[in-house]
């Protein structure tokens, strides 16, 4: 019988080496970035791969180096989660942070990991200014003028647009002058041009580098533009837009005298997919609105409805996108029911 000589020690590991699995990739994010001082900046782990379990410690903050670091386990919460592989994604809250320039390392002790992510990100005072976005919407393509409020304390301040990016727009304020006006510091309204805007959603910074902290960073103050694609749903006082803009939705409602009306708008903060109407009083909700988009699951929008009125009224949905509606109709005195539409819409136009 023909012995097989043994395997080498240096075989053996580079066997072992290659047998281990590719290191997994993740992205790590910090929102917001840059924050303010009274904010609570979260971080988002996450990873085209799938996992069952995943948790980030509780940060490690070395003030010395300005540095936070957080290791990513693949240990099981308590209760444990659903059964079954999900998108790696994995959040931790931060603390409250002194304002400065700040380093966040991400070390993945998962088996296969690759090497720690480090994200810089920033934490300031508040300005004492304020940002007033546009008071009618904002078509793309369209001048876009920010008006800034604030006081000054010299005549010669001044406001210029530092950076504009996709999807932010970073604007300076200088009142370093040391010429004081009659009469001492006043109050400014100031506009500043930013545009024509691409459609989307910005992130507007203001940064005010006479009011620098002691670290040099600029005190900060921050909005939203929201800028429409005029093809798609705008929002008014009766018209609810979601999912982006691609669908509108109208209401039109008529109660048991004869009377009739327009259901008004309550877009809802942080949810681009549900809305609120009310009909005669902004404090009585009686109609919500959710538009999901169930593509992947049978290649449909899916619209749901749900009323605590017994008014009468017709819905119109508009998927701007294609040009095509869909009407909801309930009679008056008739208790309504929930209407799950799955297949509302489809994907394919």
């Amino acid at each position: 019988m023909r012995r097989v000589p043994p395997t080498p020690p240096l075989l053996l590991l580079a066997f072992l080496l290659t047998a281990l699995p590719a290191a997994a990739e993740i992205t790590v994010t910090v929102e917001p970035n840059p924050a303010l001082w009274w904010e609570t900046p979260v971080v988002r782990v996450t990873s085209d791969e799938t996992a069952v379990c995943e948790q980030l410690s509780e940060p490690q903050i070395d003030l010395d180096f300005d540095l936070i670091r957080l290791i990513l386990t693949d240990q099981c919460p308590d209760p444990a989660p659903p059964i079954g592989p999900h998108p790696l994604s994995a959040l931790r809250e931060l603390p409250r942070l002194y304002p400065g320039e700040y380093t966040l390392q991400v070390t993945d002790q998962r088996p296969g990991a690759g090497e720690p992510v480090s994200v810089p990100f920033s934490v300031h005072r508040g300005a004492d200014l304020r940002l007033v976005p546009p008071a009618e919407p904002v078509l793309a393509g369209d001048d876009v003028i920010l008006l800034v409020e604030g006081i000054a304390s010299s005549s010669c301040f001044g406001l210029f647009p530092e950076e504009i990016d996709e999807g932010r727009i970073v604007v300076g304020f200088d009142d370093s002058c040391p010429l004081l006006p009659p009469g001492g510091p006043h109050v400014f309204q100031e506009p500043v041009p930013v545009g024509p805007l691409a459609a989307g959603t910005y992130e507007v910074l203001l940064h005010d580098y006479s009011r620098a902290s002691f670290d040099g960073l600029p005190e900060l103050a921050r909005a939203e533009l929201v800028v429409h694609d005029p093809d798609a749903c705008l929002p008014t006082e009766t018209t609810l837009c979601l999912a982006g803009g691609r669908f509108r939705v109208e209401i039109a409602w008529s109660d048991f005298t004869g009377g009739s009306g327009e259901g008004r708008a309550i877009p809802l903060a942080e949810r681009d997919d549900t809305g609120l109407f009310w009909f005669f009083d902004p404090d009585n909700v009686e109609l919500t609105v959710k538009v999901l988009d169930g593509c992947a699951v049978n290649g449909h929008w899916w619209v749901f409805l749900a009323s605590g009125s017994t008014v009468g009224y017709q819905i119109t949905v508009e998927d701007t996108a294609i040009g095509r509606t869909r009407q909801y109709d309930k009679a008056a005195r008739v208790t309504p029911e929930l209407i799950p539409d799955t297949a509302a819409f489809s994907c394919d136009g």
